[in-house]
């Protein structure tokens, strides 16, 4: 078994520092071959020092570098320190510096440059030998991670993994009443609507009888959220509330009660769901906008807010 080669997408990150740690191995083996006595890791700020042969702020470094504020500036003081660099104040912001090369870091860069020269040349020769299209495929990586970070990528894909694990079950009439309590609880927070504890005082009669469901999701054997959809018109379905034990929250398990919601009114053939709230209610917000909900004042004749819950939201399906 090969652990690496077996779990090679798990394993990128690793193989690729592993890779580049043995090049910089190979380019410091060199510097000593060469009898110069420079680190690698600070080649790069030296040659573009003597490319601009002019003194370049911090900031300037670090975008032409691709690096961090911080790193620059932990590695500029180090070349400070050998001697390679000197600095001076910007007249224009006194809080800016400005870096160049001393006669240290030219001479330096004069014994150096034979020794780039031949690691451009062989470095090109491996690179057109081995694997000719390397550069286009790292630019490619590269500007995919500008368009989308891998952190997002991860966790879309673990989201989705989430959802799929939550099993949404439609409450058995003799559990309703915990629907009720859920509805009191999410009521607590965003402000009781007397005509849907009503409804989910008979909810056979005010929502079954009518295409309208009430669906849960339960983890040993206690319902930690819940949704109630109901059937407003022939083409057009609301959803009454929905909850997730606070617990419990952050773990798609709204998304997955909300999906269902919206599945179920598509299935009784309703062409559009609203949802009473309020524009204070961040988390619902973010939930229904993420779902592809819009704040509509359409309905506000036919199908009005109770107040204070004086917005309505609505997704076509």
């Amino acid at each position: 078994m090969d652990y690496i080669t077996d779990n090679q997408y798990l394993t990128l990150r690793s193989r690729l520092r592993s890779f580049l740690d043995r090049l910089n191995q190979e380019e410091n083996k060199i510097y000593e071959s060469v009898g110069v006595d420079f680190p690698v890791r600070w080649m790069n700020l030296l040659n573009l020092l003597h490319l601009k042969a002019s003194p370049m702020p911090v900031t300037a470094i670090a975008q032409q570098l691709n690096k961090s504020h911080p790193e620059i500036h932990t590695i500029t003081k180090a070349m400070e320190s050998a001697g390679y660099l000197s600095s001076v104040t910007d007249r224009r912001d006194k809080r800016k510096r400005k870096l160049s090369l001393t006669t240290k870091g030219q001479d330096m860069v004069t014994r150096l440059l034979p020794v780039w020269q031949a690691t451009e040349r062989a470095t090109e020769q491996w690179i057109r030998e081995k694997a000719p299209e390397f550069f286009l495929i790292l630019r490619n990586l590269e500007y995919s991670l500008n368009t989308q970070s891998f952190h997002d990528r991860v966790m879309e894909l673990w989201k989705g993994h989430q959802m799929a694990a939550i099993n949404i079950d439609v409450l058995p009439p003799e559990e309703w009443p915990a629907v009720l309590n859920h509805y009191r609880h999410f009521s607590t927070l965003n402000l009781p609507v007397a005509e849907i504890e009503a409804l989910l005082h008979d909810p056979k009669k005010y929502l079954i009888n009518d295409g309208g469901q009430l669906f849960v999701y339960s983890r040993d054997g206690q319902h930690i959220g819940s949704v109630a959809v109901r059937r407003l018109s022939f083409d057009i379905a609301q959803i009454l509330f929905i909850w997730v034990h606070p617990k419990h929250r952050r773990k798609q398990i709204g998304h997955r009660l909300l999906q269902q919601a919206l599945r179920h009114a598509r299935s009784i053939g309703c062409r559009q769901v609203i949802f009473h709230t309020s524009r204070f209610f961040i988390a619902a917000e973010y939930l229904f906008r993420s779902n592809q909900f819009v704040y509509t004042s359409k309905y506000k004749h036919s199908f009005p807010p109770p107040e204070p819950l004086h917005a309505t939201m609505v997704v076509a399906l």
